[in-house]
């Protein structure tokens, strides 16, 4: 197997660093509430903010991450009932298209997530009556967005390279291989379904 390119290698640190980092997010999120309704049962005094970290800080990053990670990976829902019905050439131009689409949709959601961030960052915005300050995590949105198109744009260069729409999801399954010890010691290859 050959060795991958500096890009390839920096594509997995940023995605590996998303996963983490989305992870932390949902084990901090969970930490966070369950501690609020201890808090709230045993002493009848839940932890302030928890709604507003839960809302304007944790949800944020992992869906805008998890929207990166799923462009990163493949992983989207998709309408296969007819794309796979069509010829070959028909199937790349299809897919040419749609991710045309997508980097149309997620610059314009940079553009204008930056101009909110910027806006909110410069009045120091608060998740509305309480002094949960919102205005740093509202920068997500422009940075996932811009990592949605980076990754686009390499798996569009991916696809008219190949001429195979299926190359990302193909190079993502055969990553994320599992390696699973047997029942009798021995090790198997699991593709991940």
């Amino acid at each position: 197997m050959a060795q991958p390119s500096r890009v390839q290698r920096a594509g997995q640190v940023v995605r590996g660093m998303s996963k983490a980092i989305a992870m932390a997010a949902i084990a901090a999120m969970m930490i966070h509430v369950v501690a609020n309704a201890l808090a709230r049962y045993a002493f009848k005094q839940p932890i302030e903010g928890t709604l507003e970290y839960t809302a304007f800080w944790y949800l944020p990053i992992m869906v805008f991450l998890g929207i990166y990670l799923a462009q990163a990976d493949g992983t989207q829902i998709r309408a296969a009932l007819l794309f796979d019905r069509f010829p070959s050439q028909v199937r790349v131009e299809a897919h040419v298209l749609g991710e045309l689409i997508t980097l149309a949709l997620f610059l314009g959601f940079a553009w204008f997530g930056w101009r909110e961030a910027l806006e909110l960052a410069e009045m120091r915005g608060t998740a509305g009556a309480s002094t949960v300050p919102i205005w740093p995590v509202v920068f997500i949105v422009p940075v996932a967005c811009l990592m949605v198109v980076a990754q686009t744009l390499f798996g569009l260069y991916d696809v008219v390279r190949t001429g195979n729409p299926d190359v990302v999801t193909e190079r993502a399954t055969r990553d994320d291989a599992l390696v699973v010890e047997g029942p009798t010691g021995t090790v198997l290859g699991a593709e991940r379904s």
